[in-house]
């Protein structure tokens, strides 16, 4: 009876070991896949983001090297108005007489032809989607972002702003929105936004839509830019510190990647950085 169960014992033993070794044989088996297949998994994770950050970075280089044919478009153009004029006034000029935006309606066929005059103006867009500021509905940014002046903000999938002011496409594809607004008692004589690649996207402030002051010598200052907070310091006679704080897109924090405001300064954040997108 004793040899029985001890025959019964090395049986169950040995089944016990059968199984153990299996186990371990899978084990080892599944160990051996995870050791091939997560260094795989890891690379090709590094691979993808690496791809990914260098598709950015190229794509912001892009984008620069257009804001910086822009500036220089704009910037020229509007200098070649003045001295055509001999003055040191943009406002005594026939460009902003007639598109003054008090008056545009009237005149706007002279408008035009001084437009096409100062810059390589391929069409003047005349519809809009008669909203200005601040949309903060998604679906009516869906319908206006890249058909009419709204860019989405620079982190935001939502929100959306921009202006219905006098709007002309160049031939190089820029669309330019500029508001003139003639003599008047401030620091600036007009704004302008314009979007480096017309309305292909990402249109967005900050990536390919630039906000502008203009100023009465015919320059451009970057908005919230160090240029753009002495003028209004001088204008204000008040302490340049005090306006940095409330403008600058350093302080305000206007343009960043992580930022909920809109935007709007990146021009100046990409310029007074030595021409890069470092954000």
């Amino acid at each position: 009876m004793a040899k029985k169960d001890s025959n019964k014992t090395i049986i169950k033993n040995g089944n016990n070991l059968y199984q153990n070794i299996n186990n371990i044989t899978l084990k080892s088996i599944w160990r051996k896949i995870a050791d091939i297949i997560i260094p795989i998994i890891i690379f090709v994770i590094v691979v993808c983001y690496g791809f990914y950050a260098l598709n950015k970075y190229y794509q912001n280089q892009m984008f620069v090297s257009q804001l910086k044919i822009a500036y220089s478009t704009i910037d020229e153009g509007f200098r070649n108005v003045i001295i055509a004029q001999d003055s040191q006034n943009i406002t005594n000029t026939p460009l902003w007489i007639n598109c003054n935006i008090k008056i545009l309606h009237e005149n706007m066929e002279k408008c035009e032809e001084e437009l096409k005059e100062t810059f390589m103006v391929k069409e003047i867009i005349k519809d809009s989607d008669g909203i200005n500021g601040i949309i903060t509905d998604k679906n009516k940014c869906q319908n206006s972002v890249g058909k009419y002046n709204k860019w989405w903000h620079i982190n935001s999938n939502s929100q959306c702003s921009g202006w219905n002011n006098l709007t002309f496409i160049l031939k190089n594809g820029m669309k330019i929105d500029i508001l003139i607004i003639g003599e008047n008692d401030s620091y600036i004589v007009g704004q302008l936004t314009v979007d480096i690649n017309g309305n292909n996207e990402p249109n967005r402030w900050g990536r390919d839509a630039f906000m502008f002051n203009i100023m009465r010598d015919g320059g451009i200052m970057p908005y919230g830019g160090q240029r753009d907070c002495k003028r209004l310091a001088e204008y204000l006679n008040t302490d340049i510190d005090s306006i940095l704080i409330q403008r600058h897109w350093q302080y305000t924090d206007i343009c960043s990647h992580t930022t909920t405001s809109d935007g709007t300064a990146c021009a100046a954040r990409i310029i007074e950085n030595n021409w890069k997108m470092d954000y």
